[in-house]
């Protein structure tokens, strides 16, 4: 593995601990990382056994961007991660988890537009779940907010896990 390679895996790894430890607040299930890879990034194991691909990506928008345009930008990388996911050599293709990190717009600005969307639009995607990050509000801790745009069942905003926790406390 070149230095360019390393240091890629290494920003990702940062990315899903981050990713992970929300994830658990929010939704009461852990990750235990048993493959790196590409495709996906992450082989996962969670409390149940159950084993998950974990897949980021980076949605770059810029600061002055409308929330439309990083919508936009959005879906189209859930496009291209799809169409890359129905590849031979994905692994776990059918229980993949899609995560979007944002940078350069928040979920603040984005809510009230994702909140619109029609829920089945997600539907045509085949990860099992589809999370959007929110990595311009990263905390000293590393905390981050989440959106769950798929399943349905668990769609919204999870706020970080320690909102009011002093860096030096």
């Amino acid at each position: 593995m070149n230095t360019q390679q390393y240091g890629k895996k290494e920003a990702e790894r940062i990315a899903f601990d981050a990713f992970a430890l929300a994830y658990e607040y929010a939704t009461g299930d852990g990750f235990e990382i048993v493959a790196c890879g590409e495709r996906p990034d992450f082989v996962c194991r969670r409390a149940d056994g159950a084993l998950r691909g974990v897949e980021l990506t980076e949605v770059r928008c810029e600061p002055w961007s409308s929330p439309f345009d990083a919508l936009d930008q959005m879906w189209h990388a859930m496009c291209e991660k799809d169409r890359k996911r129905g590849q031979d050599d994905w692994r776990c293709a059918e229980q993949a988890i899609l995560v979007l990190e944002l940078t350069g717009a928040s979920l603040s600005d984005l809510e009230w537009a994702l909140d619109d969307l029609p829920a089945g639009d997600f539907a045509q995607f085949g990860f099992r779940e589809i999370w959007l990050v929110d990595y311009s509000t990263v905390d000293a801790f590393g905390e981050v907010e989440l959106y769950c745009m798929r399943p349905e069942s668990m769609r919204g905003r999870y706020p970080r896990a320690h909102p009011d926790k002093k860096p030096y406390g």
